[in-house]
């Protein structure tokens, strides 16, 4: 592919165009439509701005061919307006200069055979990559963005080298590729944000607002856990069978890599923004996030009965079913828990908040190991320890199930019989301890994550019971050391 990329939006109105099958995107629009006009009204600096100019000059970066464009245009100049009308300024409403911005490829002709009839602003395209200036200096109050940033503005030279680290032979993206690949592209996307920023700094004035929608995960989730993963992984098995009915060549296959950058995060754009140094972030969300938990905390808030099951029980049981390794299913907990604390509070209990006991479910093959390993350190969990130790001030040499002495004999026993060598028990030694309760409190202490509500020793194995133990004890230690001395 050539490191020089113009990938315009299909174009026109047919079953294929952009206009036809962008429904996500133009849902996104509506899912960060307040948002935008609450930014603006608590943000956007409208009494400096009328008064420094009788036109405010809005961007649209990566427009493509509309309807999405328009919708989102309409809900930045109403809110504008709404914020003029709301200070009472006595100066004439500023009129509004759009500029749609895309390849010099893109579809302007669909882009402005299909403007609004009714809009409330001038329009002018502007082809170019936003990679670079595309505006005088000081000219631009808005800039806006939606879906375009992830596009990368070429395929980074290592990922066709075959000599590279990150040569991506057989692949077309790096959700199912090696970390040292994800880098290539996280780099890529880091350099084209520098001077995506160092543009756009230039060319907004003082005082002036920048609008980004960005494809993205939750911090935390790996590249490799992207839900749109499946996607690309289809399309590259495509491409390989292609490959096997002499289509296409492997060649072809091995020097295709799609230019997209879908994964930043709001950590890694908040790194980025902060290094670039010439803006500062005034609001960043995870939209999809915050969607689902609003929708959670409002079900829990009319249909959940705190009342009734809190009365019933001091434990409420929550169980995430199909839980995977995390750190989604943490993410979800969390704003259950923090929803039902919040309906407990609001109804004035006079009870006890009840305990939470969470079950992570998946199947048995499921990586439950990374799971319980990468439980949050603000977990409000318990955790039950059964050990064998020894009561306090009792010594070792006095456990009275301890069968290592018979086992030590025994293998004393085997050095003489030839069976073994004497260098071999002496280099065998069973890594095993039995702690006492003082120990274990000192233990816990020490080390401050937990606090021990309660702890018990029990003796109960005595005489024949005991004997018992000790000789099944005995007979499985023989084994082990036979299985360790060989």
């Amino acid at each position: 592919m050539s490191s020089n990329l113009e990938l315009p939006m299909s174009g026109g109105d047919g079953a294929n165009s952009y206009s036809k099958n962008s429904r996500y995107q133009d849902e996104a629009i509506n899912l960060v439509k307040e948002m935008i006009i609450e930014a603006i009204a608590k943000k956007f600096d409208i009494t400096s701005l009328s008064f420094s100019s009788s036109t405010i000059q809005i961007a649209d970066l990566g427009c493509s061919v509309g309807p999405n464009t328009f919708k989102a245009m309409k809900s930045i100049v109403e809110a504008i307006k709404w914020k003029y009308h709301s200070k009472n300024l006595t100066t004439d409403m500023p009129e509004f200069q759009l500029f749609f911005n895309d390849h010099a490829s893109n579809d302007f002709n669909t882009l402005f055979t299909t403007l609004p009839p009714d809009r409330q602003y001038f329009a002018a395209g502007v082809p170019g990559s936003f990679y670079g200036r595309l505006f005088p200096k000081s000219s631009i109050h808005l800039m806006y963005s939606s879906f375009a940033l992830h596009w990368l503005s070429k395929v980074p030279e290592e990922l066709l080298d075959n000599g590279s680290l990150a040569w991506n032979k057989g692949k077309i993206h790096y959700t199912s590729a090696s970390k040292e690949i994800a880098n290539v592209y996280a780099t890529q996307f880091a350099k084209d944000m520098d001077t995506f920023f160092n543009a756009r700094a230039d060319e907004i004035i003082v005082g002036g607002m920048m609008i980004l929608i960005i494809l993205g995960l939750a911090d935390g989730v790996h590249y490799s856990q992207d839900p749109r993963r499946p996607f690309f992984d289809a399309f590259n098995q495509s491409l390989l069978d292609m490959v096997k009915l002499g289509m296409i060549n492997e060649d072809e296959v091995d020097s295709f890599n799609l230019p997209l950058y879908i994964t930043t995060s709001p950590k890694e754009m908040t790194k980025l923004v902060e290094r670039n140094g010439c803006f500062s972030i005034e609001r960043m969300e995870d939209e999809a996030t915050n969607v689902v938990k609003e929708m959670i905390k409002e079900a829990i808030a009319k249909k959940f009965d705190v009342p009734s099951l809190s009365f019933s029980s001091n434990t409420i049981r929550i169980a995430d079913l199909g839980c995977s390794v995390g750190p989604n299913t943490f993410n979800a907990m969390k704003n259950i828990l923090e929803a039902i604390e919040w309906k407990y509070h609001s109804k004035n209990l006079t009870t006890e908040m009840p305990e939470f006991q969470l079950f992570f479910n998946d199947h048995a093959s499921n990586d439950f190991n990374t799971l319980f390993t990468t439980l949050p350190a603000d977990s409000r969990g318990m955790m039950i320890l059964i050990m064998p130790g020894l009561a306090n001030g009792v010594q070792c040499s006095q456990d009275p199930c301890c069968p290592f002495f018979m086992l030590s004999t025994n293998l004393l026993d085997m050095v003489k019989l030839g069976m073994i060598n004497e260098d071999e028990v002496e280099s065998f030694n069973l890594p095993l301890y039995t702690a006492s309760a003082k120990e274990m409190t000192k233990l816990m202490e020490r080390n401050g994550c937990f606090s021990i509500e309660r702890m018990e020793v029990r003796l109960e194995m005595r005489g024949k019971s005991a004997a018992c133990a000790g000789e099944r004890s005995a007979r499985a230690g023989m084994d082990a050391a036979r299985a360790g001395l060989r």
